[in-house]
């Protein structure tokens, strides 16, 4: 009867250490590595179909700032947006206004997220003019 005792408890022992050892093994070695985000910048593509010049103005935070001018029949190159500008609200109003006129476009508020592109496409008539997100 001890002998059978003995060799239980002696099984045991060796499962528990056997279990031990391979949750040992399989535990990770080293907290995984962080690496730091970086923070993606916002682009403004614009095209102006228009036949006058625009100006291009960025709302946020209730503060206006003007981002740049676009010549007319033209694509500019993408405008990196300033991370300060848009980064605290994450929505802006893009507005543009015709040099030489009083006509203006207001687009929609804008929900931003960090490396999207907003396509701006001014039109010959203004009212028909639109912003996409990509």
């Amino acid at each position: 009867m001890q002998l059978c005792n003995a060799t239980m408890w002696a099984t045991k022992l060796l499962a528990s250490a056997t279990i031990c050892v391979a949750l040992w093994a399989c535990a990770p070695t080293a907290a995984p590595e962080v690496l730091p985000v970086e923070r993606a910048d916002i682009q403004l593509r614009v095209t102006n179909d228009n036949w006058a010049d625009a100006k291009i103005y960025v709302v946020a935070g209730g503060s206006l700032q003007r981002v740049g001018t676009v010549i007319s029949m033209r694509r500019d190159a993408p405008v990196r947006l300033p991370q300060g500008l848009v980064s605290a609200t994450r929505d802006c109003i893009l507005v543009v206004e015709l040099i030489g006129s009083r006509a203006r476009y207001v687009s929609p508020r804008l929900v931003l997220t960090p490396g999207e592109t907003i396509d701006l496409r001014i039109s010959n008539s203004l009212q028909l003019s639109h912003v996409s997100i990509w």
